[in-house]
């Protein structure tokens, strides 16, 4: 992009070069689903505010702009607040010794969590997270921050609670989920979320 080849030979090197990933391929692709996870659209409404984004950022990027955060399709509706102060944090701190300290907290922030938390949970049926943007300098990235302190608050909480066969169920799904869709995207920061998202709930079912 920033550099574009000076010469024909240069640009059928790059040509040749340039191919579609191999990696970010399947049925269900989960990118839609992590674009507005924090905000109540359905289905649908996920993948029609997906592709007006696309179409807005794809021609700002053609013209070397970039689109503002309110600017966009997704922001017709409010993204839920992630309560840091009750979820658990990343490793190497202790997510279970954080929710018995003050379950009751936890259970009331992701009761108010429960749009979100649905959101995520269909990502255990998607097999690829493809980005579908043209990829430039200015192309934003899913709002990912705070999606692994999100689920292992909710399987710890559930163990605390006394259901630990429901706490490790859940917390090995979303560590198959995570490591499915890392080795299966053509986006790097999302590979190595994901990586991480899959240890965090590997510590948790260690603990």
């Amino acid at each position: 992009e920033l550099l574009p080849p000076s010469d024909p030979a240069a640009r059928a090197a790059v040509a040749r070069l340039d191919q579609p990933t191999q990696r970010a391929t399947g049925e269900r692709n989960g990118f839609a689903i992590l674009w507005s996870w924090q905000r109540p659209f359905d289905p649908a409404g996920r993948e029609r505010v997906l592709t007006e984004d696309r179409e807005r950022i794809d021609a700002a990027g053609a013209r070397g702009e970039a689109v503002a955060p309110e600017a966009l399709a997704r922001a017709a509706l409010p993204a839920a607040e992630l309560p840091a102060a009750a979820l658990c944090g990343p490793p190497p701190a202790s997510c279970l010794e954080r929710v018995r300290a003050d379950p009751a907290a936890l259970a009331g922030a992701l009761a108010a969590l429960a749009g979100p938390i649905a959101a995520l949970e269909d990502l255990a049926v998607a097999d690829h997270l493809a980005n579908p943007f043209r990829p430039t300098t200015r192309t934003p990235l899913p709002p990912v921050q705070g999606i692994g302190n999100v689920l292992s608050s909710r399987s710890a909480l559930r163990h605390v609670q006394g259901d630990a066969e429901g706490a490790i169920t859940l917390a090995c799904r979303d560590l198959a989920t995570w490591r499915r869709l890392r080795s299966r995207t053509d986006v790097l920061v999302l590979d190595a979320f994901a990586v991480g998202v899959a240890q965090q709930q590997a510590l948790l079912l260690g603990e």
